[in-house]
């Protein structure tokens, strides 16, 4: 298994051993972005849907300004290094692994909203 699978399972892990429903929430914001951020291209894509890829993105690799504080709070409030974070999405972003992340991900968050 390589090592962007295992830091994927890692933070999976911990989404299921949160110690307050709080965390959990803001674990949940960050995949969410993630999942909009490597949202594969398509012919004909609307507008919107390019708009909301590359805002999440820029959300995950914003250096400065209120988009990268507002990273920075998400991350101290699920209670990871956001600078680990930003690191980690961007590896996830230019992976040939999105499908794996996607489907996890996916997974995860649908069985939470059941």
């Amino acid at each position: 298994m390589n090592k962007l699978k295992r830091e994927l399972l890692n933070l999976l892990q911990d989404y299921h051993q949160v110690d307050y429903p709080e965390r959990s929430l803001f674990l949940a914001v960050i995949f969410q972005a993630l999942l909009d951020a490597t949202k594969p291209e398509v012919d004909n894509e609307s507008k919107q849907a390019i708009y909301h890829r590359e805002r999440a993105i820029g959300w995950f690799t914003a250096s400065i300004g209120v988009t990268a504080a507002n990273f920075s709070e998400i991350c101290d409030m699920a209670d990871l290094d956001y600078k680990h974070m930003r690191n980690f999405a961007y590896k996830v972003i230019h992976s040939k692994e999105k499908t794996f992340i996607r489907h996890r991900l996916n997974k995860l968050l649908q069985s939470e909203r059941m």
